[in-house]
């Protein structure tokens, strides 16, 4: 039987075909016939360079003038191109027979800091059109640090041997290029108040790109990463901590830290074995692990140091029920040169409780916070319901004493650490909050002193750094020489939603306070 085909579907499907075939094909740009004996020519357009290991926005800054190589991988012949590298687009061409191509270029230079990125091109490409577009293809080398601020400053530095200021890429906008190792120190003017930040830089090998913002007269100081926010008295009300690195699992409890030395001293709370880890506190590593032979770590807590010992507070307290609240006192001599020590104890008890039920842990005498300053513990409680501390004071020296409370602070939050500057005598307070406009966000609370009456004189205003889900539980704070503040973070786990491991992070406090 014959078939037949209607021609109402037949031909406008043939006709669809023809279409498509020429609405392929630009007439004005058409692809060079492979059968042209290579003596057709491609004029190549270079529109941009395309970094893929970086951000493209900001823009990068190049050397004004690169000469791209390319090198025919048909016939093995090179050419070469000079381009305005930084012009945009670059529409820059070269006449090439058609074929296949590889282009390459390498920075000849790695300089310690720079104006301009170091890079390296690379790739390949078919000229097989009259006209064609190539976007070159490249990683860059070297790392960038940018600033920018909301109103007028002087160039920030980068503190190395000698300051290094940044280069300015537009009004209150900085930057530099650098082939630097290890954690930078970047200097920020606060306007010309003779004041300045001092903002971190973590550095690390994967980090190509960091940038900072410095927001006055801030509105709200409410913690935004990367962000540093200062008020219209021109103090800073956010800052941005650098992380120095992720902690081992045997700290995952941090709780305090002390700085002796220029060495670090860590412990973990409670149900951890009784002992003492000297960190490194360039790379937060274990050096050592120091056993308190007669101690047991029921829940310690911080840290704190005299002249002579350090101090370890066994005063946590979830419940508000223990009885055995001690403070085990360590010499500073033994601890630098052995791995077990003894401890003298300091037992105390809180003046105003009677309710040791343990029913609740909305009470007023959990503690995670402590300092010695002039012969003298001073304590800082956690009331949880409350979101005060109650100020404690008590002797330094090994006995059984009833604590003197001195003064509540009223500070809507908890507090989770403590340390003095011993330089200066300003005293820093951290902790977190759990409800409001920004719950689990981590604040610190400097003091000018202690007065004669033991209680803290002026704060400024509160400091955020951070939010739990981003850094885990703020527990360790201890001043450096330098006056800057080394934090350590618990683990933060939120079972199939966040695992925060253990942190040691650092804050610049030189030069703003």
């Amino acid at each position: 039987m014959s078939q037949s085909i209607r021609f109402s579907t037949f031909y406008p499907a043939i006709f669809s075909l023809i279409f498509l075939n020429f609405s392929c094909t630009d007439p004005e740009n058409p692809v060079i016939d492979d059968n042209s004996g290579g003596s057709a020519n491609s004029t190549v357009t270079i529109s941009s360079i395309l970094l893929e290991n970086v951000s493209g926005s900001p823009a990068n800054r190049f050397q004004e003038e690169l000469e791209i190589s390319f090198e025919s991988t048909d016939d093995g012949k090179k050419y070469s191109l000079k381009i305005p590298a930084n012009q945009n687009p670059i529409n820059k061409t070269i006449e090439l027979a058609t074929g296949n191509y590889t282009y390459t270029y390498l920075s000849s230079s790695r300089n310690e800091t720079s104006s301009v990125a170091e890079i390296s091109i690379k790739g390949s490409f078919k000229a097989d059109k009259v006209n064609q577009e190539l976007v070159l293809k490249g990683n860059r080398l070297n790392k960038r640090i940018r600033v920018a601020s909301n109103q007028p400053i002087l160039a920030p530095s980068i503190l190395l041997e000698n300051a290094k200021p940044l280069f300015e890429a537009s009004p209150n906008n900085f930057y530099i290029y650098h082939n630097l190792n290890g954690r930078l120190e970047i200097k920020i003017p606060i306007g010309n108040t003779g004041k300045f930040i001092t903002q971190f830089d973590s550095n690390a090998e994967s980090n190509l790109e960091s940038a900072y913002r410095i927001e006055f007269n801030a509105g709200n100081s409410s913690y935004q990463e990367g962000q540093i926010k200062i008020n219209s008295q021109n103090q800073v009300i956010s800052l941005s901590p650098s992380t120095i690195n992720t902690l081992e699992t045997s700290q995952n409890e941090t709780s305090g830290l002390a700085y002796i030395n220029g060495k670090l001293f860590s412990i973990n709370d409670g149900e951890n074995p009784n002992q003492i880890h000297e960190l490194n506190p360039s790379t937060g590593e274990v050096l050592r692990n120091i056993t308190v032979t007669n101690a047991s770590n029921i829940d310690w807590e911080d840290l704190a140091q005299s002249e002579t010992h350090l101090y370890i507070g066994d005063f946590g307290n979830n419940l508000g029920k223990r009885r055995d609240l001690v403070i085990y006192r360590v010499s500073i001599a033994e601890l630098l040169n052995q791995d077990n020590l003894t401890a003298e104890q300091i037992k105390f008890s809180y003046p105003n409780q009677t309710d040791f039920s343990g029913s609740s842990e909305n009470h007023r005498f959990d503690c995670e916070a402590m300092i010695f300053y002039q012969n003298k513990l001073h304590l800082f409680s956690k009331n949880r319901g409350f979101n005060d501390s109650d100020h404690y004071v008590l002797p330094a020296i090994p006995g059984d004493f009833e604590a003197e409370l001195v003064e509540t602070i009223s500070l809507n939050a908890l507090v989770t650490g403590a340390d003095i500057n011993r330089q200066t005598g300003a005293i820093s307070l951290i902790g977190f909050r759990v409800l409001g406009a920004n719950p689990l966000e981590q604040a610190i609370w400097i003091s000018e002193g202690i007065r004669e009456d033991q209680k803290l004189s002026n704060f400024y205003p509160e400091i955020k750094i951070g939010y739990i889900p981003i850094r885990g539980f703020p527990e360790g704070i201890v001043y450096q020489e330098s006056g800057h503040l080394l934090i350590s973070s618990e683990r933060f786990v939120l079972e199939g939603v966040y695992n925060i491991p253990a942190t040691l992070a650092i804050i610049g406090l030189e030069g703003s306070h």
